[in-house]
């Protein structure tokens, strides 16, 4: 204690000696008839009152020092994967799963492992797989989950949750099966937080058969044939003969048998010919050995995508012109397409012998796609004409307007019997021609059409989109038809100018470019040349889009992916659109997920306020086999239809591809970052080893004696003592 204002001693002594004599001298010369005892006792109350008020007028401090040092936090994760129902752990003479022990050790009345941490840490326990979550209060076990294993983003955010505080270390239960991303030991030495892991399960790789990979082409083709490369695993059976069986819809399609060899992977190759188009699934399946640590590996299904062997196109142009020439080779390179290419000129010089274009309605509908070129509308009969308005409106097949100025000039096509089919309308005096060169931009629906799609990623899209080779000219002055959507556009001018625009027409499509040019693009992106194959694939895709049977629907969803892993989230993406084919928003929909077990839920969706009419719904795969999603919609009270979609999940195999404990990878994690390795049976030894590093920290806190109602109190409860005494012997 210290008082604000110092008095000399004497002063002190001084100012006491003052109370008490002039106290004492008052009750001593007082004459009332009042005992000896009365007059101590009312000269001590005095005295005492008068000695704490002089006591407050000093301003006494409480000067004391304050333990503020912060909790010193521990953290243990456990693993909750699926591969810790692996029965590889002793127990009693008997083998239990992984997950027994790492319960008993921590919630276990006979274990007083977390007791003793919690006697010097102030401890929390998560659980993990491919997800984080902290372990409530009370809890009486961890269930085992059915997601992969990610030590680390589980310990990073950990970390990061408790970023700013001290941490003592993270205490690892785990088998070591990290098999989410690549598993890096450096990036937690930065982190300064030492790890001490304590593995389960058993560091020899006990015997298993299992598919770790099936490979087949993203893209087949009818009545050809299709490779289905199988790799599997085996250990411990070296010389054992197996037969692998190939399913479709639970009908077996074709075996295979092979003998297993002293290497752990092996490829096993089945060769079908699938004869119907659509996503197909199949499954493969190994038989179940003798001791196998798992046969959740033993079976996998993988889905097939088959499209048409080939698509008939007619191209027809009015001069051999550059465009004519590189789009016929990209035509008869590909082979997937069967292309018949003419040129009318040529028939007109009769330089050679070449096909002609169809004069009935039956010639013409042996293709699947027609391709006019830069004609005028007098190079075609009136009869061609309606045939070609026939095959597009009547019988659902596509058209491709490669603008030119013949076919968007004055006595173009805008003129002739086929005007409805293009998505623009022509002015009386034919479009207007600028010879400039100009790059392309795609618009927000270009974005996401699968004609535009030449990049792997969207980021990657973008870029060749960006450094695509420019064109040299570009036509304009028409007006878009109401029910037309531009992809690509000309950006650089006052308002944006369509240049690659389509519409539904009929049963039909159209699709216009509305620029020359395009045989630049086969010379390749600049930042991608080696490589680069834009031209083609643009083509390639353009007429398997518009070769796809017809769509009318004002309601599209779409899956990220055809297959699943139990664990994972199913992700769709809904589309909303207008009678126009026009997206727009604040449609009322309904997603009804019908599972595996036929049982059926209904999921939320959300609006993506970025892209307009775009909705985003999700959620968690916890069965396998098949999933059906089929969204309805409502807009102002009327339905805007319906569309489903079909997803397979499986089982993971990737908990089971490495099942032994990784005890090398543990080991290095504790040594990298100062902590240490133990196995599971000699877990309770731990407690002791963790380093307190944590330094005390005191402030020093000062606390007003004299500015305090108890001082007030006291004061006056001994002069009010003092007085009542007074009162009660007659003395006031």
């Amino acid at each position: 204690m210290r008082f604000t204002y110092f008095w000399q001693l004497w002063q002190v002594i001084l100012a006491l000696a003052v109370v008490v004599g002039i106290t004492s001298f008052v009750y001593i010369r007082l004459k009332s008839p009042v005992s000896s005892r009365v007059r101590a006792i009312l000269i001590c109350l005095r005295i005492l009152a008068a000695t704490i008020l002089l006591t407050c007028l000093l301003e006494p401090v409480l000067v004391q020092q304050i333990d503020i040092t912060p909790p010193n936090n521990l953290l243990i994760l456990a693993d909750r994967s699926e591969s810790m129902e692996i029965q590889d752990v002793l127990h009693n003479g008997k083998k239990i799963d992984r997950m027994f022990p790492v319960n008993h050790l921590l919630f276990s009345r006979d274990s007083d492992f977390v007791q003793q941490l919690s006697n010097r840490f102030a401890t929390h326990i998560y659980q993990f797989d491919q997800d984080l979550k902290q372990v409530p209060h009370k809890t009486p076990e961890i269930q085992t989950g059915i997601g992969l294993t990610d030590i680390t983003g589980s310990i990073q955010t950990a970390i990061n949750e408790w970023r700013g505080q001290t941490i003592a270390g993270v205490v690892l239960i785990t088998d070591g099966g990290h098999n989410v991303s690549k598993f890096e030991v450096d990036q937690f030495v930065g982190l300064k937080v030492p790890i001490y892991p304590i593995g389960v399960g058993d560091p020899v790789p006990p015997n298993d058969l299992g598919i770790t990979k099936i490979e087949v082409s993203p893209v087949n083709y009818t009545d050809h044939n299709a490779e289905i490369k199988v790799t599997i695993r085996s250990i411990g059976y070296m010389g054992k003969k197996i037969r692998l069986m190939l399913k479709q819809d639970d009908r077996v399609i074709g075996t295979e048998t092979t003998t297993l060899s002293n290497q752990e992977n092996q490829t096993v190759t089945f060769t079908i010919t699938p004869r119907e188009e659509g996503v197909l699934q199949y499954l493969v399946s190994l038989p179940t050995l003798e001791n196998e640590v798992t046969t959740d590996n033993n079976q996998k299904t993988f889905t097939l995508k088959v499209v048409r062997s080939k698509l008939r196109v007619l191209y027809t142009d009015g001069q051999p012109r550059w465009d004519y020439a590189f789009l016929k080779r990209v035509l008869e390179r590909d082979p997937n397409i069967e292309a018949t290419c003419l040129v009318l000129s040529l028939k007109k010089r009769n330089t050679r012998i070449q096909p002609e274009f169809p004069k009935n309605e039956a010639e013409l509908l042996a293709y699947d796609v027609l391709i006019i070129g830069d004609i005028k509308a007098n190079e075609l009969t009136s009869n061609q004409q309606q045939i070609i308005k026939s095959f597009v409106e009547e019988h659902g097949k596509s058209i491709v307007f490669l603008g030119g100025k013949n076919s968007l000039g004055r006595n173009g096509l805008g003129r002739s019997e086929m005007a409805d089919l293009l998505p623009i309308v022509s002015p009386p005096i034919g479009c207007r021609f600028r010879d400039q060169d100009f790059s392309l931009r795609l618009t927000t629906q270009g974005k996401f059409h699968p004609i535009m799609q030449l990049g792997e990623t969207s980021k990657l899209n973008d870029a060749i989109w960006r450094d695509l080779p420019p064109l040299p000219r570009r036509i304009g002055g028409f007006q878009l038809r109401s029910g037309a959507t531009t992809l690509a556009e000309f950006h650089q001018s006052k308002s944006p100018e369509p240049i690659i625009v389509f519409q539904p027409h009929g049963l039909g499509k159209s699709l216009l470019i509305a620029a020359e040019g395009l045989w630049n693009w086969g010379f390749g992106v600049w930042d991608f040349k080696d490589e680069d194959d834009s031209y083609s694939r643009f083509w390639g895709q353009a007429i398997r889009w518009l070769a796809s049977q017809p769509s009318t629907k004002q309601i599209h969803i779409i899956a990220d992916k055809n297959t699943y892993l139990i664990g994972e989230k199913i992700k769709v993406t809904i589309y909303t659109y207008d009678k126009n084919y026009q997206p727009f928003d604040n449609a009322r929909l309904k997603v009804d997920v019908a599972l595996p077990d036929k049982k059926v839920f209904r999921i939320r969706t959300n609006q993506d306020d970025s892209v307009s009419g775009r909705y985003i719904a999700e959620f968690l795969v916890d069965q396998e086999g098949k999933y059906t999603l089929t969204v309805s919609g409502t807009f102002g009270g009327a339905s805007i239809g319906e569309d489903k979609v079909t997803v397979f999940a499986e089982q993971q195999v990737a908990e089971f591809e490495n099942p032994q404990l990784n005890q090398g990878l543990l080991t290095s994690l504790a040594e990298q970052t100062g902590g240490m390795y133990l196995p599971i049976a000699e877990a309770r030894s731990l407690p002791g080893q963790i380093k307190n590093s944590r330094e005390s920290i005191f402030v020093t806190e000062e606390k007003d004696l004299w500015d305090s109602p108890i001082i007030l109190i006291l004061a006056a409860g001994l002069l009010g003592t003092e007085w009542f005494l007074r009162k009660w012997k007659g003395l006031v």
